[in-house]
C-alpha cells in the first residue's frame, strides 16, 4: 500500500478509490434519508419510498462524484504531500519546502471546502425538486455560503475533541474484549470500526442538516 517514502502505491492507489466509494454509497444512504428527513419531515428509510426514482438517482450521482472528487484529493495529499510531512518530522533539513507543501496541502482543503459550500443547497434542490442546475446553485451558493462554510469548520474543529473522549472508553473496551478471549488486535479493530462508521453517519447526519437547512434559508432571500 505505501512506497518506503510514505506515498501510497499504485495499487494501493486504485484500492484506497474503490472502497472509498463502496463506503461511499452507505454515507449517501445516511445523506439522502437526513436530507429528506428535515425538508419533508419524515424520518427513516421512508425517506426512499417519498422521493421519486429520478430525484434519488440524481442525488446519488451528485454525492458519489463528490465522494469521487474527495477520495483523488486525499489521493493527490497521500501521493505529493505526505512525504514531505513524513521528511519534515524526522528532521529533513530542507524545511523550506517541506512547509510549502504543507501549506499546499491547507489551500487545497480549504478550496474544498469553500466548493462543498457553495454546492450544498444541491441536493436539497434535487429532493424538492427545485433548479438544480449549476447557475441557480451557484445563486443559492452565494446566499448561504457563511452560514455553511463556518458550520463546517466548526464541525471539523470540533471532532479531534469528541474523538478523544473516547480514547479511555475504547481502551476499557479492548481490556474487556481481551478478557474474554478475543485478542486486543482484533478487538481494536472491530471496536475502531465501529467507532469510526457511528462518527461518520454523526458528521454526515449534521452536515446533511446544515446543507438542508441552507436550501430552506436560499428559498427566502
Amino acid at each position: 500500500m505505501l512506497g518506503p517514502d510514505g506515498a501510497i502505491s499504485v495499487w494501493g492507489g486504485i484500492w484506497f478509490v474503490a472502497r472509498f466509494l463502496i463506503n461511499a454509497v452507505a454515507v449517501v444512504s445516511v445523506a439522502f434519508c437526513a436530507h429528506v428527513s428535515v425538508l419533508t419531515r419524515s424520518a427513516g428509510w421512508s425517506a426512499f419510498s417519498i422521493v421519486d426514482r429520478r430525484a434519488t438517482g440524481m442525488f446519488f450521482a451528485g454525492m458519489i462524484l463528490l465522494a469521487l472528487l474527495m477520495a483523488v484529493m486525499i489521493l493527490i495529499y497521500q501521493l505529493f504531500l505526505v512525504p514531505d510531512i513524513l521528511r519534515l518530522l524526522v528532521g529533513n533539513d530542507d524545511v523550506e519546502a517541506n512547509t510549502e507543501g504543507l501549506g499546499i496541502g491547507a489551500v487545497v482543503v480549504m478550496a474544498f471546502l469553500c466548493l462543498v459550500a457553495m454546492a450544498a443547497t444541491w441536493g436539497g434542490a434535487v429532493i424538492c425538486g427545485a433548479d438544480p442546475s449549476l447557475v441557480a446553485t451557484w445563486s443559492r451558493g452565494k446566499a448561504t455560503f457563511r452560514f455553511v462554510l463556518w458550520r463546517m469548520v466548526g464541525i471539523f474543529l470540533v471532532l479531534p475533541v469528541i474523538a478523544a473522549l473516547f480514547v479511555p472508553v475504547t481502551g476499557q473496551v479492548v481490556a474487556i474484549v481481551q478478557a474474554i478471549g478475543i485478542s486486543a488486535d482484533t478487538g481494536l479493530l472491530v471496536i475502531s470500526a465501529i467507532f469510526n462508521g457511528a462518527m461518520t453517519c454523526f458528521v454526515i447526519v449534521l452536515l446533511s442538516v446544515i446543507f438542508s437547512r441552507a436550501f430552506i434559508i436560499s428559498l427566502k432571500s
